[in-house]
């Protein structure tokens, strides 16, 4: 480890530096923060693993280095054990670093904490998180897969702090909640508070089990219009032995035909959704259904579900693509 930092010190060449092998303890975490510190390089750090062995010690180390680093764009501490005294320490610099672009905390543990040898849902460290979020300019796509940030309906205290500090971040056009346990109560708090928000484009879901519950919700506010372009809901149980949460969806996505002057015409609820990933959710009625709207909504340009051997989806893809161009084009036969 000394090695790597002396060369990150006197070579200004590095661009990337992963140290997913090494088992880093908080010593050596405070060595790489204060070269960290000083290095202009440096724009992709990789810290990622369940074997480190620093604490929230090492981590208040490098969020110190990271106020005053402006040059990392992506850092990656997936996989590591953060725990939420560690994501309090981890997060002190986003409100003072507008650099970092991406940040992924998948998989890290972030509203566990260790009592004895016992584990227990300690939201706090969460919350402090939220509150820097809040204050950073420069975050674009934040990963928060496979966190446990709820208990399906339980302590979601978490959740909407991050569902706040994102409303109020001016350009967080991505991020990652998928297998959070969030359930159908965490899709409604979702969506509520997404109401009104302009910045995001990218939401992943996945693996939530939100069932057709949660897709009724979710169908209420794609009705609105949000910019929102991609969707993820992948493996959530969205069929849940009744149709009516996929005819909400099919119907705020759907051609709606109104009178003007007299004469009927179509107007569509939602121009601006183009991806739609439902892979994972069992249901062999999925891709007829989807097929049918795909006839009517040319806006939407990728669809991924289940059982798509017989090309109903793929070709009203290729076909929607063509229209799309056209629109493109401007040509006044269209």
């Amino acid at each position: 480890m000394d090695e790597v930092c002396l060369g990150l010190l006197h070579d200004a060449t590095h661009e990337s530096l992963v140290l997913d092998k090494f088992k880093i303890d908080d010593d050596q975490l405070e060595s790489l923060s204060r070269v960290l510190g000083r290095n202009i390089s440096l724009e992709k750090l990789f810290l990622r693993g369940s074997h480190h062995n620093f604490t929230h010690i090492g981590l208040a180390h490098l969020a110190e280095a990271l106020k005053v680093n402006m040059r990392l764009v992506v850092l990656d501490l997936s996989n590591s054990i953060l725990n939420c005294a560690g994501v309090a320490s981890r997060s002190r610099f986003l409100g003072h670093n507008d650099t970092i672009s991406i940040l992924k905390l998948n998989d890290a543990s972030i509203v566990t904490e260790q009592v004895g040898k016992d584990s227990t849902i300690n939201v706090s460290g969460l919350l402090n998180f939220s509150k820097q979020l809040a204050k950073n300019r420069g975050l674009t796509k934040l990963y928060l897969r496979g966190n446990a940030l709820t208990d399906f309906g339980s302590e979601e205290r978490g959740l909407g702090s991050i569902l706040v500090a994102c409303n109020q971040h001016v350009c967080l056009s991505q991020v990652d909640l998928s297998y959070n346990s969030l359930g159908k109560s965490g899709a409604q708090l979702i969506f509520s508070e997404l109401v009104g928000n302009h910045v995001l484009l990218s939401l992943d879901l996945s693996g939530n089990r939100i069932k057709s519950q949660g897709l009724i919700e979710i169908a209420k506010y794609l009705k609105e219009n949000p910019p929102l372009q991609k969707l993820f809901l992948r493996d959530n149980h969205l069929m849940n032995n009744n149709m009516i949460g996929i005819e909400s969806l099919i119907k705020s996505l759907d051609a709606n035909i109104i009178n003007e002057d007299d004469r009927p015409a179509i107007s569509f609820r939602n121009t601006n959704l183009w991806l739609l990933d439902v892979l994972d959710n069992h249901g062999d009625e999925l891709e007829p259904l989807l097929a049918d709207l795909l006839k009517r909504n040319h806006f939407l340009s990728d669809i991924k579900v289940d059982n798509m051997e017989n090309g109903l989806i793929g070709r009203r893809i290729i076909l929607n693509e063509a229209v799309q161009r056209l629109l493109e084009s401007g040509d006044p036969s269209y």
